[in-house]
């Protein structure tokens, strides 16, 4: 297995950083409930703070019920695909994330939401339908000192009986952007004119295969790790009764599409 790394200028990268997550955090539901109750609490005219605490109520209620969520993921997922229905590929690219860095004990590795991307592509491989696996992310950018995502991912597959010369790991993308343009420099030096497909989360797959569209990579899409659940014959009373995990999962949906919304405006998908 060999491992790749790329080098970008680390002004540049560093700026794409702190404006996207800046412009992630502004854009989050839970940040503009806030905002609204602050200025409910210091308006001054009762006309201003009742449609400041109306609005708070319709965000908090529609971003946290089950049937509005689960209507709305439903549209941004990239919808999933049997193993039998799934064409060969030649190269599976996953994409890392689901990695939860602790310094200690180093001989394990932890997981946590996402660990489908690299579980389902060891199903592919298994089944044939891969002969590759090129793994791509790196450290946390501002923790340099913990072990990159990427070979805690190729030491999961491992176990999980993918062979290791089968497996790249590309060790340096900290963000979408970098999965793609890092993959495709592999891509086009160490399979070039071959069939690929990008394994990633559903509610960000659309992001990823813009980016690596842009990149010069045209990739099919294998959706993992979903929001979303069944549509039901029947509606029950419970499903228009909010919980924080609906509120949680349509935050993710919300950073999706203020992602992509950026890195189409800079260029990058």
């Amino acid at each position: 297995m060999r491992i790749f790394r790329a080098r970008f200028k680390p002004e540049a990268h560093f700026m794409f950083y702190y404006l996207s997550k800046t412009i992630s955090i502004l854009a989050m539901p839970i940040t503009w409930v806030v905002l609204l109750l602050f200025y409910a609490w210091f308006a001054k005219r009762p006309l201003k703070k009742n449609i400041a605490l109306s609005l708070t109520l319709l965000l908090l209620y529609f971003s946290s019920t089950p049937f509005f969520v689960n209507k709305a993921m439903r549209w941004w997922e990239v919808p999933p695909v049997a193993y039998s229905e799934t064409p060969q590929y030649d190269v599976g690219i996953v994409l890392s994330g689901p990695v939860r860095n602790f310094k200690s004990p180093k001989d394990r590795v932890y997981i946590g939401q996402g660990s489908d991307r690299f579980l389902h592509a060891a199903d592919l491989y298994k089944y044939g339908k891969i002969k590759h696996i090129l793994v791509t992310g790196g450290h946390k950018p501002l923790n340099e000192a913990l072990e990159n995502e990427a070979e805690k991912i190729k030491k999961v597959l491992v176990q999980c009986g993918v062979p290791d010369s089968v497996i790249t790991c590309e060790s340096e993308a900290k963000n979408t952007r970098e999965n793609a343009l890092n993959s495709a420099e592999i891509l086009k030096a160490k399979f070039p004119n071959q069939k690929y497909v990008v394994i990633t989360s559903g509610y960000h797959m659309r992001r990823s295969i813009a980016c690596f569209q842009k990149a010069g990579i045209e990739a099919g899409s294998f959706s993992t790790d979903f929001l979303t659940a069944d549509e039901r014959k029947k509606i029950f009373v419970t499903q228009f009764f909010p919980t924080s995990a609906d509120f949680n999962d349509f935050s993710i949906m919300v950073k999706e599409m203020v992602g992509l919304a950026v890195y189409t405006l800079l260029g990058y998908a």
